[in-house]
């Protein structure tokens, strides 16, 4: 003890008991002593104790298959991971922000889904898009339809209109006895087994343009030699198939070709490669698309129509026109130069084309990038083995409420090439194309060297998949065709048969199907979703 300390009269308490010993005395030499500190109060929370906003912020960077293994912890997260918020936040940041289409939902809002519905399509969906850009999508449903003998496909196309769904096919038939005729059929196809609702034989046909915006009742335009053009529409409860179409309108003013046929509004060409577009209401008011750089017509191959602008595809040339605001009182015939244009390497021998509906540009009706599947020409009496995908990317910079000018453009110019597949078609091979509203594309070609070991007879079904959304692509600079590394490991092969049999291709990509017409008139349907 040092001097001046001074002893404390603790010798009838324990070390136990007394403070002053507790202290002094070294925690070893109490080996039975339990300190006892005051609790202090926790500053933590567990995850079940979360207000249930904060829950459903934290859930809403989760997938939806986190979301599943989340539901199986308790009763309060069970029923949180049920709420109809928490879906709609994660159908629109999982599903419709990235672009992928929801089979089933057709043009129902969200708003009008239950939570239970939300969930549903968002599994749908997500699984279709897997399989769909997968290296072998495989179908989940199949079905064959068939017309009648000695007959082949030379039109299909899907259409939704109020709800209904359906395949629009045109079928040529050649008897033994007698001349050929066309037989024109309208299929159901929200049955498990599709059934033809409407039919119409037709003796000669020149053209036929289905609607790609079936807004109103009109949805095919088709070219007779009876009357000049026929606006089809399709009766929603026949009681024939027979009377399944009605002729809501003929026009006998000159003999033209429907090209493109979109709302009301039709663009038409004639024997003289005049093109023109003109509206169902008022056929006499005709607005003729000429480009003056033509030293002879060139023929228009494919087109899409915008309420401001059309963007033509013509055999040499890619040319974006301005629609000049007409009124009743103002509607007159003039002709159109197109603003911008560009120059294709060389002479289109096939294409497609389509605009990509992006979500975020849908909600704020800006323009969609459109793609354009082009096969080009060659000097042989055959095309090139060789398929490119351009694009047409919107102008950030475009302001709507100005006129359309080379300075004020609503895509960026000239188009970007994105990409170049390997696509054989042997001499005389049949081939088709086709584009979806979502960024698929898909082909007929003949490259069965793989699958069957040998080149001089089969088909396969082949396709890519590009999702518009360029705030996650890199490919922001234009490549050269001598750039692109032309493959065909990075497609989807979705089909392949050892026969060339496969004349025509249609594709609805909202709803995952796709629709082969056979040379000898039968129609497959393979479902992926």
């Amino acid at each position: 003890m040092n001097p001046g300390d001074q002893w404390h009269d603790d010798t009838s308490a324990s070390p136990r008991e007394s403070p002053y010993l507790r202290a002094r005395i070294p925690r070893i030499l109490l080996p039975n002593c339990e300190v006892q500190r005051p609790k202090e109060p926790t500053m933590f929370m567990t995850t079940v104790e979360l207000p249930v906003d904060i829950l459903l912020a934290i859930f809403g960077y989760l997938t939806p298959n986190d979301i599943l293994i989340v539901r199986q912890t308790c009763k309060k997260l069970f029923e949180i991971t049920h709420l109809r918020s928490l879906w709609h936040r994660l159908m629109q940041s999982h599903v419709l922000e990235e672009n992928i289409p929801v089979p089933g939902l057709g043009q129902r809002p969200l708003e009008s889904l239950t939570a239970g519905e939300i969930e549903r399509h968002t599994f749908q969906a997500l699984r279709f898009r897997q399989n769909w850009i997968s290296e072998s999508p495989m179908p989940t449903t199949e079905v064959s339809l068939s017309t009648v003998p000695n007959s082949r496909i030379v039109s299909l196309q899907f259409l939704s209109n109020s709800g209904c769904q359906w395949l629009i096919s045109l079928t040529m038939v050649t008897p033994l006895t007698g001349p050929r005729l066309f037989l024109l059929q309208c299929w159901d196809l929200q049955t498990p087994s599709p059934t033809c609702v409407a039919l119409r034989e037709l003796r000669q046909i020149g053209s036929m343009a289905a609607t790609n915006n079936p807004s109103g009742s009109a949805v095919l335009a088709v070219q007779c030699p009876q009357h000049s053009i026929q606006i089809l529409s399709i009766s929603p409860n026949p009681s024939n198939p027979v009377n399944g179409f009605v002729t809501l309108a003929s026009f006998r003013d000159d003999i033209s070709t429907p090209h493109l046929f979109t709302g009301s509004t039709l663009l038409t060409g004639d024997v003289n490669s005049r093109f023109r577009l003109w509206k169902i209401e008022n056929p006499q008011t005709k607005i003729e698309l000429q480009n003056p750089d033509h030293h002879q017509a060139e023929r228009v191959l494919a087109a899409l129509l915008d309420e401001r602008f059309v963007v033509v595809v013509r055999s040499t040339t890619l040319e974006v026109y301005e629609l000049p605001r007409v009124t009743p009182e103002t509607m007159q015939e003039r002709v159109l130069h197109p603003i911008v244009q560009h120059r294709w390497p060389w002479r289109i021998d096939t294409v497609v084309i389509s605009a990509q509906a992006v979500w975020p540009r849908t909600q704020l009706r800006l323009p969609a990038p459109i793609n354009i599947l082009i096969r080009f020409g060659s000097l042989f009496p055959w095309p090139i083995n060789l398929l490119h995908h351009y694009e047409l990317r919107p102008n950030t910079f475009y302001v709507q409420s100005n006129s359309i000018s080379e300075e004020n453009l609503p895509f960026q110019f000239p188009p970007i090439l994105r990409q170049t597949f390997g696509s054989p078609v042997r001499l005389f091979a049949p081939t088709d194309l086709v584009l979806g509203s979502c960024g698929s594309a898909m082909w007929i070609d003949s490259h069965t060297e793989d699958y069957f070991g040998h080149s001089n007879c089969g088909q396969r079904l082949a396709g890519k998949y590009s999702s518009g959304l360029m705030a996650k692509d890199h490919e922001d600079e234009e490549a050269t065709l001598s750039d692109q590394l032309a493959s065909t490991a990075a497609t989807s092969v979705y089909r392949v048969h050892e026969a060339d049999s496969w004349v025509r291709l249609a594709l609805d990509e909202c709803e995952g199907r796709v629709a082969i017409g056979h040379v000898h008139g039968e129609i497959s349907i393979l479902g992926y979703a």
